[in-house]
């Protein structure tokens, strides 16, 4: 392929890739690390990327999905929860995640409500994936307490705070 042509998918490529993003951060966790995976691969941007993002957007697109908030009863807490692939990227990069919930603590098991969400690429190289495990959590305890923080701002109750991985090494430490 010639330069234009490249230039030209990778154009395509970013214009799919940021209404996945945008859809993504705004009301679909489900596309996030699509979002992630996608956005790097647009230095190559083979018609085979552009194909599936595209598939990935217009599926996004159709389906019918909506984030419902109930009224919390009891004490607040939030649940977190972290987790992370290594070396999951094409250039060996590794994926990091986490997800917060919001409920009451007489709720429970009952619904709660997601009011925090990310999946992007590690800004940081982990060597293996306890690392990549470490960092997700890490990140997952700083947005978590943040939040936390911000509640008791704004209402006066601090909220218990919950952190969960999948990471059976990491949390028998």
């Amino acid at each position: 392929f010639d330069s234009k042509t490249l230039r030209q998918r990778q154009s395509l490529m970013r214009a799919v890739v940021g209404t996945i993003q945008w859809l993504g951060t705004i009301s679909r966790p489900d596309l996030s690390f699509f979002a992630s995976w996608f956005a790097s691969c647009v230095p190559e941007s083979t018609v085979e990327n552009l194909k599936a993002a595209r598939t990935v957007l217009e599926n996004g697109l159709s389906k019918s999905f909506c984030i419902e908030f109930r009224p919390i009863n009891g004490k607040w807490i939030l649940d977190a929860h972290s987790d992370a692939s290594f070396g999951g990227h094409a250039d060996g990069s590794s994926q990091l995640g986490h997800i917060v919930r919001i409920y009451g603590s007489l709720m429970r098991p009952g619904p709660s409500g997601l009011i925090y969400w990310t999946s992007r690429k590690s800004k940081r190289v982990a060597r293996s994936t306890l690392t990549a495990e470490t960092l997700a959590c890490v990140e997952t305890v700083d947005h978590t307490y943040t939040l936390a923080e911000a509640i008791f701002e704004i209402t006066g109750e601090r909220p218990e705070v919950h952190i969960y991985t999948d990471c059976e090494s990491l949390w028998k430490s």
